[in-house]
């Protein structure tokens, strides 16, 4: 046996890893998870696996499923893969992961098919380690492995119940009893859990708490995790979907303005307005509602309306930001891009771009010689046009001669605005306002 070791084998032997553990265990399958995950491996990372006292890294990537199952590949050399396998089945049981895998290259570890069993706690800081074994070339290796670059992430315990908490907000506020003029809010409510059933019915937003001791603030029964609620505000008396015209005798206090929903009341106050009322389906975390109003005092109202897409006329449609955050070095290719899709009217292909200056309290990032524009659809290559002084319109225009749209009224554009950060500018989030204007 010793004269037909090659040097071949010898370093095959040292470049792959895996577990030694009972011969039986190779011959036992794996099974889904016993325990509930409480460690999400899914990820990649770079993990040592050390065989006769020396240490070899290897790449390695997860999939979990939610029931702990998981999928995979790795090699090593970690980054440069020369022996390679795949997970053939492994789970996540709690805090314990484990895995079987064939290897898929190179020969000598397909013939005879080599099998690698790793073993493994998942640590309080999501790093792993545990044993290796394999029976590579028909001989059995074994050794220890550690994960050194990659973390499993901590599954958060599922509530085995929730609950859904409702916020009236008047004119931006919470709603109190002397914004409200001590007004009561119908809303209705329909609800799924396993704990209580499935119903329907209504609760009142007044100066008394529904279920809360916190004014104009509702807070339904515990659910059991899983189930599904949603809600609405009611149009009567009190809410209306528009306000009175000025003027107009009767109609209504306050005017419905949406609905916002988080995990917690700062998502729900940070997230943006809507019409669509909540609905909530598998419930697995408590949520927060704020039902936004307005009111009907003469002073304040709303009205709506249409946007149509007028024929042929300047609009700006939409605009994508390509970089939204910029290093201060005093160059475009670390600054703010944006790209400004445009309706440009055919008898008038001049386009051109005007800004403010910068702001951020204090703080000003000048237009001058800090912004520039261009178009693959102008007549000048895609050249970019340097705007010179604030709120004045970049000269010479962009001259408009091709069309992302010839199906739609005018000639569709995009624009790209570019901006550089001068070096020393301090940092913060700054803001501008812009002008279009097309001329024949």
């Amino acid at each position: 046996m010793v004269k037909r070791k090659s040097m071949k084998k010898i370093i095959a032997q040292i470049a792959m890893m895996a577990i030694l553990a009972a011969p039986l265990a190779s011959a036992l399958p794996m099974s889904a998870s016993a325990v509930t995950p409480t460690w999400d491996a899914s990820g990649t990372y770079v993990i040592n696996m050390n065989y006769l006292g020396t240490d070899y890294p290897h790449d390695m990537v997860l999939t979990m499923d939610n029931m702990g199952n998981l999928t995979g590949h790795g090699g090593s050399p970690a980054g440069a893969n020369v022996y390679m396998w795949t997970i053939n089945s492994g789970t996540v049981s709690g805090n314990t992961i484990n895995f079987t895998a064939h290897y898929t290259a190179t020969a000598d570890a397909v013939t005879p098919q080599t099998v690698l069993h790793m073993t493994g706690t998942i640590g309080t800081d999501g790093s792993m380690s545990g044993t290796w074994f394999d029976n590579y070339q028909a001989s059995q290796r074994s050794g220890t492995w550690m994960t050194t670059s990659g973390n499993a992430q901590e599954i958060p315990p599922t509530p085995e119940s929730v609950k859904v908490t409702i916020v009236k907000y008047v004119n931006g506020m919470a709603a109190t009893a002397a914004n409200t003029n001590s007004a009561t809010f119908t809303m209705n409510a329909t609800w799924n859990a396993t704990n209580i059933g499935s119903g329907s019915g209504q609760f009142t937003l007044s100066p008394t708490g529904f279920n809360s001791p916190t004014p104009y603030q509702a807070v339904t029964a515990d659910m059991t995790s899983g189930g599904s609620y949603s809600t609405s505000e009611v149009m009567n008396s009190t809410t209306g979907a528009q306000c009175p015209a000025q003027g107009t005798e009767g109609g209504v206090p306050f005017m419905l303005m949406g609905y916002s929903t988080g995990n917690t009341l700062a998502q729900a106050q940070a997230a943006a307005p809507t019409m669509t009322p909540p609905s909530f389906t598998n419930l697995m975390s408590d949520k927060y509602v704020i039902v936004w109003n307005m009111p009907c005092d003469g002073t304040t109202g709303g009205i709506g309306g249409d946007v149509v897409q007028d024929n042929g006329m300047l609009h700006v449609d939409s605009i994508t930001v390509v970089n939204g955050s910029a290093t201060a070095n005093g160059t475009f290719a670390s600054g703010w891009k944006y790209i400004f899709h445009i309706t440009d009217p055919t008898n008038e292909p001049n386009l051109a771009m005007k800004f403010a200056d910068w702001m951020s309290g204090a703080n000003m990032i000048p237009v001058a010689n800090n912004m520039r524009i261009s178009s693959a659809q102008a007549n000048n290559g895609g050249a970019t046009i340097l705007l010179t002084a604030a709120n004045t319109y970049s000269t010479p225009p962009l001259v408009m001669t091709t069309d992302l749209d010839p199906g739609m009224a005018g000639r569709q554009v995009d624009v790209t605005v570019e901006v550089s950060i001068p070096t020393g500018t301090p940092t913060g989030s700054y803001t501008t306002t812009y002008g279009v204007q097309s001329t024949p």
